[in-house]
């Protein structure tokens, strides 16, 4: 396994500490001519040893965590994993590829691939977080992970979360994804605006550079975006955003940049810049925030995904079976009942091998 090297020019971005680990693969039957990837911000999941960086709602010496609810934990998350895809005739459960956000550390990505996610046969995993920081990014797979990079971004003297980048055979064909989780907006939508630009900056500079070195290959990028595809429609226009759609009347330019363009499927597979959302094909939703329904945990696509040939992008849908209440919401997990998973739901996106 190797890291990844830059093939474009790239802003100021520190290189993280990255865990990566396989195992001896699965030596089944031939790959399948389909794959999926699943993309799930499972809401703060620590392991049960005290660092001391735990929210406080998972501290250990105060009697709201422990052994017992970590285990329960990783059997709730592992159940809806695995239930997200059925596998079949030669196939395990769940999906290929599963990116998780959220996560406090490598050994937790392990006791779930070796405990509730063991009949998924996932052999290779990645981890990557920024220094300092209660939670990160993993990545289990059952396609085997050729090289994976962590890229930091600093902002001023803070340090923004990473963006984990990994590559994959998948039965010889190439796919990249990169996994993120940009900033929340706690504080306020307009005044956090900023850091999702940035993160857009570095995000788009690592796409092009990808799709510069691998022109023909599969790529994808997924996780919890923190705002939705449509973001700019929704300030009522008063401000650029992270996305922006393509044909905006907005002309791109210094005041619109840095940004990532989403498009139509045929404007993106046409090639360039642009990026396609399945969001803009679809009416459900991942997350609900004061009662409104939103689409902050996403994918976006590359031309290549959408040409026809090699790796293709066949559906995508959100996987809610026994994660919502009877209005809809997602069921966060809860200490007290010891019931429930993520305040998000996750999502699934379907690929099929196609002709070359």
């Amino acid at each position: 396994m190797r890291s990844l090297p830059p093939r474009a020019p790239l802003p100021a971005a520190l290189l993280l500490s990255l865990a990566v680990s396989c195992c001896t693969p699965f030596s089944g039957s031939e790959p399948p001519l389909e794959y999926h990837v699943l993309s799930w911000n499972v809401l703060s999941l620590f392991d049960a040893v005290e660092d001391g960086t735990e929210y406080p709602d998972f501290s250990i010496a105060r009697g709201t965590w422990g052994e017992t609810r970590y285990r329960n934990r990783l059997a709730l998350l592992g159940k809806a994993i695995l239930a997200s895809c059925k596998g079949g005739t030669g196939r395990p459960p769940g999906p290929d590829v599963v990116c998780l956000i959220e996560i406090e550390k490598e050994t937790v990505l392990a006791d779930l691939v070796e405990g509730p996610l063991a009949t998924g046969r996932y052999r290779y995993r990645s981890f990557a977080k920024a220094p300092g920081s209660a939670i990160g990014l993993g990545i289990v797979s059952r396609l085997p992970i050729m090289a994976t990079r962590a890229w930091g971004l600093t902002i001023g003297s803070r340090s923004e979360r990473p963006v984990l980048e990994a590559r994959f055979d998948a039965g010889g064909r190439d796919l990249g994804v990169f996994l993120c989780h940009w900033k929340s907006k706690l504080e306020g939508a307009e005044v956090t605006e900023p850091a999702r630009r940035e993160a857009a900056r570095l995000l788009s500079s690592l796409v092009a550079a990808r799709q510069a070195e691998f022109p023909e290959g599969a790529l994808l990028v997924c996780g919890d975006f923190n705002e939705n595809p449509d973001e700019f429609a929704r300030t009522g226009k008063r401000y650029p955003t992270a996305f922006m759609p393509a044909r905006s009347p907005v002309a791109p330019g210094p005041a619109v940049e840095p940004c990532i363009l989403l498009g139509d499927r045929k404007a993106t597979a046409a090639g360039g810049s642009t990026l396609f959302s399945p969001w803009s094909e679809s009416d459900a939703y991942s997350y609900v925030h004061r009662g409104i329904r939103e689409r902050i945990d996403g994918f976006l696509l590359g031309a290549a995904l959408l040409d026809g040939k090699g790796l293709e992008y066949r559906d995508f849908r959100v996987w809610d079976e026994g994660l919502v209440d009877g209005e809809g919401r997602p069921l966060p997990w809860s200490g007290t009942t010891g019931t429930g998973c993520s305040d998000h739901l996750p999502i699934v996106l379907g690929l099929v091998a196609a002709g070359d």
